[in-house]
């Protein structure tokens, strides 16, 4: 197995999320929830372009959900019925706290072997899981970044797995600790690949109005 390199894209974002890969165009798209911009990353060139989307956000007044502040640690696994799009058979993939791993189950992708890779929000990693015997099959550690959010495989053969982060909430002295936080990473040499992502038609464009690099 080759060996593994993490290297950080561009940043720092407020809150990295939803990264999804554009096999057509080669190119990754993410948002930055907190600044409400939808951003499109060109790995050839380096290229940063970005639009505002002025409809995302927090809840009314700044106020969170009432479960936000669970400490949620599960993965869960769902059977479902694609002709009438129910899910059925709740069943425990993988419990966090019972395998001694902090942080929040985040964002995850699947790959072409059936495993999960899952973001660890304030754990600084990502998890490499098989669902069938919910095994920790390896855990992709990010030193500098410790609210890793979400992950999709792209690059021409779908085996660079693009990861988000977030920057959102942390003082001076965190930032300083995590110089990455908030970055988009891309992890090399898993050995893996993901699947092509379903594309989205859109009735009207969205143009990227605005060049960062």
């Amino acid at each position: 197995m080759s060996e593994v390199t993490i290297e950080p894209l561009t940043g720092p974002y407020g809150l990295g999320e939803g990264p999804h890969w554009d096999s057509t165009s080669q190119k990754l798209y993410f948002v930055d929830i907190f600044a409400q911009k939808i951003f499109k990353f060109d790995p050839a060139t380096g290229g940063l372009t970005f639009t505002f989307i002025g409809t995302m956000g927090f809840e009314k007044n700044g106020v969170f959900p009432p479960n936000l502040g669970s400490l949620y640690s599960l993965v869960w696994a769902y059977n479902y019925n694609s002709e009438t799009g129910t899910i059925s058979n709740k069943k425990i993939v993988f419990d966090l706290q019972k395998n001694d791993i902090s942080g929040i189950p985040d964002g995850m992708t699947i790959d072409t072997n059936g495993n999960l890779w899952v973001a660890v929000y304030s754990g600084g990693s990502v998890l490499n899981i098989n669902p069938q015997t919910g095994e920790l099959l390896r855990s992709i550690k990010f030193n500098d970044a410790k609210n890793i959010t979400s992950v999709a495989f792209g690059g021409p053969n779908l085996d660079i797995l693009y990861v988000t982060s977030a920057s959102m909430g942390l003082d001076e002295n965190q930032l300083k600790e995590q110089p990455h936080a908030g970055y988009l990473f891309a992890v090399k040499g898993l050995g893996a690949r993901g699947f092509p992502s379903n594309n989205a038609k859109l009735k009207n464009d969205i143009k990227l109005l605005h060049k960062l690099t």
